[in-house]
């Protein structure tokens, strides 16, 4: 219930002798969860022993990584939604900043490179 009612969006597409953990919005949540963490098992080739371990930090790691990568804003409230979107976005101006300003860079170095091979 913590989760829901800090982050998950209110619409239980329900009626209302329906409670929230049986909501379609938690069970969309929670599979989406399980299958993150299934992945990250899988990719990391990472035993259920392992990952439960509290003090490997692994389980620590799938949470950070899952709540990074999360996409599916709408099962999130408005306002969490609206912040992660905004920072995903500032997260994409700065990688291609950083990509202009590396061509710029490569180029700088090759024009330079070039008018040294010239004058010689």
């Amino acid at each position: 219930m913590e989760i829901y009612d800090s982050y998950l969006n209110e619409d239980f597409e329900r009626n209302s002798n329906v409670s929230a953990t049986e909501s379609k919005v938690m069970e969309e949540f929670f599979s989406r969860v399980d299958n993150y963490e299934g992945e990250y098992m899988v990719s990391g080739r990472f035993t259920n022993a392992e990952l439960g371990n509290i003090s490997n930090g692994l389980a620590l790691q799938c949470a950070v990584e899952f709540t990074q990568n999360f996409v599916d804003y709408d099962l999130l409230k408005d306002e969490i939604k609206e912040e992660l979107l905004i920072s995903s976005k500032k997260k994409n101006l700065k990688r291609e900043k950083l990509k202009r300003r590396n061509l710029k860079k490569k180029r700088s170095k090759k024009h330079k490179s070039k008018k040294k091979n010239s004058e010689k």
